[in-house]
């Protein structure tokens, strides 16, 4: 059974305004209350990737 979901940011979460899109937060939210733990992989530097978070209100764990 899948357990973990890791997500690319750039183009795959996220489009030019860096937001999450609001029927994409609603699908991220069933999967978390179902119990799916989620990562996001990027090439970005951790920095910008704090402020994607903070934006987003999306704070999993992540890797870059």
């Amino acid at each position: 059974m899948i357990r973990l979901l890791a997500f690319d940011v750039d183009g795959t979460l996220s489009h030019e305004k860096n937001e999450i899109s609001k029927p994409l937060k609603r699908v991220l939210g069933i999967l978390q209350k179902q119990g799916m733990e989620m990562v996001l992989a990027t090439g970005r530097p951790l920095v910008d990737l704090n402020a994607f978070r903070q934006k987003n209100n999306f704070y999993t764990p992540a890797f870059s």
